[in-house]
């Protein structure tokens, strides 16, 4: 009968359930537990299970060219940088409106560390991502591929990085132009400018 419980387990598509079946089962029955606590400790573990493995996917497909945490950031040496406020970005509620983020300053000021940071907080709440530079953007633009179109205009947030160093021509542009708008009041960007535009 066992056997069977996790085999119907695993057919349901709780394969952590048919894992620990046994080891709960076990647990309950040293500490005289109900059924229903069994229950819910069976069901807490896949749901926590099934949450780090759609984190992890999320986090794989991002992109994200590495991992900052926001206590990484060293706002004594970046005095300009308003904790505050980055505190405030990082409750997301620019995703919730659908605004736009903008980082703008000169290289080395440490707004891919911010913006890094941020996005992580953003997937770690469930929400698609999708990383890139102006560079690679430029180039899935010229390519014209749908497939490499949908990943600009599916995801909850996009994040474009190093905005202002290279020019692109105007087709590109055109495209480019044509992603920023079908985002408009749908879905959040997060832009890095390496300097100020005025």
């Amino acid at each position: 009968m066992f056997e069977i419980a996790e085999q119907l387990l695993y057919e349901l598509g709780l394969p952590e359930a048919g894992n620990l079946l046994g080891s709960v089962v076990e647990s309950n029955v040293a500490n005289d537990c109900s059924h229903t606590d069994f229950l819910i400790k069976l069901l807490t573990r896949e749901l926590e299970a099934r949450k780090e493995r759609n984190y992890l996917a999320r986090l794989k497909k991002s992109g994200l060219p590495y991992k900052k945490s926001i206590s990484e950031f060293d706002f004594s040496f970046a005095k300009s940088v308003d904790k505050a406020r980055i505190q405030q970005l990082a409750a997301l509620s620019f995703i919730h409106s659908e605004s736009n983020i903008v980082f703008l300053g000169p290289p080395g000021v440490g707004k891919t560390h911010l913006f890094v940071a941020i996005a992580l907080i953003a997937i770690e709440h469930g929400h698609s991502l999708y990383f890139t530079t102006m560079a690679k953007l430029v180039n899935d633009l010229t390519a014209g591929s749908p497939r490499r179109m949908s990943k600009y205009l599916s995801s909850k947030l996009l994040v474009i990085d190093e905005i202002g160093y290279k020019s692109i021509d105007r087709k590109s542009a055109s495209v480019f132009f044509d992603i920023i708008s079908y985002r408009y009041e749908r879905s959040s960007i997060i832009w890095q400018f390496k300097q100020e535009l005025f």
